[in-house]
Order: C-alpha cells, then structure tokens, then sequence
C-alpha cells in the first residue's frame, strides 16, 4: 500500500472510532454519514459547510473501502493529500464536538473524564463557527426503514388496483355493447 494511502488509512480508523464514542453508534463513519443522509433527505439544515462535509465523508469512505478490498498498487496512492488533511480536520472537529451532527443538536457533550480523545496531527485548518437552530434537538430518530412485507403489500395492492379498474373496464365494454345490440335489434 502506497504510505499516504497507508496514513489514510489509519486516520479512517481512528475516525471510524470516535464516531460512535461520540454518538453511540456501532458503525462509525456509516451510521453518521446515515443519519446525515436521513436529515438531509427530511430536514435539510442551514449549517455552513453540511453538504461539503456530506460529500467529502461519502468520498472518504469509497476511498476507505476501494483500500480496504480492492488490490491496490503500492506505487501510485488511491487516497489525495487532501483527503488526509479533511478526516484530520474532521476528527479534530468530531473531539472539539463543532462537527456537523453535533451543531444539528444531536448530542451532547460527553463528560471530559469519558471523552476518548484519540490523537491526530494538528487540523490544517481552523475549525468553523456556525450559528445555528436545532429543529430536532437531541431527540432524532430516522425514518423507519421500508421492509419486505410493506414493499409486497404495496406491490399487491397496485396489482389489485389496476385488476379492479380492468374489470371495471371489461363491464363497461360488456353493458355498452349490449346497449348497441338492443339499439339494432
């Protein structure tokens, strides 16, 4: 593996573990790019830089997986120096709680004796500030997922749908043309 794939890589876990120390999720870097999809698609909020950080994570986490389970070439890097330089920053914003999820209002700040602080190099930028107003607040919970069982009542109920309308159509067609047999007779 390329070294700036290899410090990539690295970092990504390092995220992908204050990720749910921070929110208690069990899946790091997914469950929070998951709950931003989910707030983006309802409730899209006004904080500076969402969508950025939104697309920048997405992109991150490709990154992570094509190193993860592609064969990757040690000579030329999959990863981009800026790629680096986003999770560092990122990861300093998830411990300094000024991350996106955190300025939604959905968490709140973990007890400084609880708060697993895991290392990185200094942010190569300075964390923005960005005021805001949480419509969720603390109590978010994401839309219930579509199962298997809705999706085949959903499907039955079309198929019901349209073999009622052309019954209903095959008896108009039935009564009009006996309407006309008795206007010839």
């Amino acid at each position: 593996m390329h070294p700036n794939d290899l410090a990539f890589f690295e970092e990504y876990k390092l995220m992908d573990r204050a990720c749910p120390h921070n929110y208690k999720q069990e899946r790091g870097v997914t469950a929070y790019i998951e709950i931003m999809k989910d707030i983006q698609e309802y409730n899209p909020p006004s904080i500076e830089h969402w969508d950025d950080d939104f697309q920048k994570l997405l992109n991150c986490r490709r990154t992570r997986n094509r190193l993860a389970h592609d064969i990757v070439s040690s000579d030329t890097a999959i990863s981009s120096p800026d790629d680096l330089a986003f999770l560092k920053s990122f990861h300093q914003r998830l411990n300094n709680h000024t991350d996106p999820l955190y300025k939604y209002g959905l968490t709140e700040p973990l007890e400084s004796e609880d708060n697993l602080v895991l290392e990185t190099a200094p942010s190569p930028q300075p964390a923005q500030t960005v005021s805001y107003t949480p419509s969720y607040g603390s109590s978010y919970t994401p839309p219930p997922k579509k199962t298997f069982g809705d999706i085949a009542i959903n499907i039955i109920s079309g198929s019901l749908g349209c073999a009622i309308a052309l019954l209903a159509a095959w008896g108009l067609l039935k009564l009009l043309l006996w309407l006309l047999s008795l206007l010839f007779q």
